[in-house]
């Protein structure tokens, strides 16, 4: 395992990768990104146990507000399926799919940057009092894995430093604010008609 803390010390900043903490389905169960090891399998997306052929961390503390001065996505337990809350990387990319992601970009999935994720639902930017450690998974080729229960989150391809470099289309800004909108209002349908009930049914 490479250990990016020297070079972090420098303002190195680690564009995909997870935050210690978050929960990877692996072939034997759920664990802690922290305790993931080279060669051991990893549920994806797309292959199924797949062989994790590397993990890069690097660790930040002090130096986090310099390094992420934007902060990091605060998802919420729940937020988007997932079973607890955990921090995004704000060049971390989470997959999504669905009508609505095909209606705009006309494929079955698309990729969002964890910023734009913030000011949806109670999904919000924070930093970290305590500094953070980031992991980036390393398999031979692109991938997406299965975080906290209910997120995918995109691994880039071990020749690329970001998402942008990739085979799933990347929302831009503007795209990935109607996405989480219309996600967000989706969800919120069902409340939305048992509250008209209720008022329909005291008048």
């Amino acid at each position: 395992m490479t250990d990016l803390r020297d070079i972090c010390r420098r303002g190195r900043r680690i564009g995909a990768g997870l935050v210690n903490g978050t929960k990877v389905e692996t072939e034997t169960g759920w664990r802690r990104v922290e305790q993931l090891v080279p060669g051991e399998r990893i549920h994806t997306f797309d292959s199924g146990p797949t062989v994790l052929r590397g993990v890069v961390r690097a660790s930040y503390g002090a130096d986090l507000p310099m390094v992420y001065p934007e902060g990091l996505t605060l998802v919420p337990g729940g937020a988007l399926g997932n079973c607890e809350g955990f921090y995004v990387l704000p060049d971390q990319c989470v997959m999504f799919s669905g009508s609505a992601v095909q209606g705009m970009t006309g494929q079955d999935r698309a990729l969002v940057a964890g910023r734009d994720l913030a000011g949806h639902g109670q999904i919000g930017l924070a930093m970290p009092v305590d500094g953070i450690e980031v992991f980036r998974l390393m398999f031979d080729d692109e991938e997406v894995v299965f975080a906290n229960t209910g997120v995918l989150m995109h691994c880039p391809a071990p020749e690329h430093e970001s998402t942008t470099e990739s085979h799933f289309h990347v929302l831009d800004t503007a795209a990935a604010e109607l996405l989480m909108s219309c996600r967000f209002l989706a969800g919120r349908r069902p409340a939305i008609r048992e509250r008209e009930k209720g008022i329909t049914a005291a008048l």
